[in-house]
């Protein structure tokens, strides 16, 4: 996940972290920015992709810090309502060959009604 600056105890907390993390561009308090975080992940991913060269990875975790990642892979840009879409522990599958990551399978979003 984006390390925050501070402990995040409450849905209002949450929600308020969340727009600054997404208006800010940049690390809210002590906290990491989306690209920060984007790049820790990355960095995780390459080291685990280089370990199990030809493999599939699946990756588990919150949806705020795979949509930096997705973002960073396909250079789009992250919007603060994809977060709500998302269930609140996101998945994808990636294969890491060659030093590029390639989504096998995005992660699901939320049906709107």
């Amino acid at each position: 996940e984006i390390r925050s600056a501070t402990t995040v105890s409450d849905a209002a907390g949450y929600i308020g972290w969340l727009d600054d993390l997404f208006t800010a561009h940049a690390p809210v308090g002590a906290g990491e920015s989306l690209a920060d975080g984007a790049d820790r992940l990355t960095a995780a991913l390459r080291a685990i992709g280089d370990r199990y060269y030809g493999r599939a990875t699946l990756v588990v975790s919150h949806p705020v810090i795979l949509l930096a990642f997705r973002g960073w892979l396909l250079q789009t840009a992250v919007h603060r309502n994809e977060v709500d879409a998302l269930p609140p522990l996101a998945h994808a599958v990636l294969d890491y060959v060659e030093g590029r990551f390639y989504l096998v399978q995005d992660f699901p979003t939320r049906l709107r009604m």
